[in-house]
């Protein structure tokens, strides 16, 4: 094995994320078509704390891009960015009503995300 892949496979903050306590299966939020959107609540529901994952399916690499709000994050209350692969913290205090980020070719960005909840977040019960 290459140490390239020992370093994917053994990623603690990926690992982290499927080993959350809560187990809450993440959900494609949005679909559109070669790029989605895919999210999940760690350590409960209304925790503010999200997994979030862009999945470019096409044949070239693509801005995606989405909305705190579609993630059930308030903007104008600031959160806070780390992009996991990358091992960094983007944002501390955002309040970007908009995040973009460059997908590669069938890639993926995975960040995690923490702020405070707003009361329609898709993942309250």
């Amino acid at each position: 094995m290459t140490p390239e892949t020992l370093a994917i496979l053994t990623h603690p903050e990926i690992i982290a994320l499927n080993q959350d306590p809560l187990g809450y299966q993440a959900r494609r939020l949005r679909d559109d078509g070669d790029h989605e959107l895919w999210a999940k609540p760690l350590g409960k529901k209304d925790s503010g704390d999200i997994a979030v994952v862009l999945l470019n399916r096409g044949g070239k690499a693509a801005t995606i891009s989405f909305t705190p709000k579609e993630i059930g994050i308030s903007a104008n209350d600031g959160y806070a960015v780390r992009d996991l692969w990358k091992r960094e913290t983007l944002e501390k205090s955002s309040k970007q009503a908009k995040l973009e980020f460059e997908v590669p070719s069938h890639g993926v960005v995975a960040l995690r995300i923490k702020g405070k909840t707003t009361s329609d977040s898709p993942f309250k019960p």
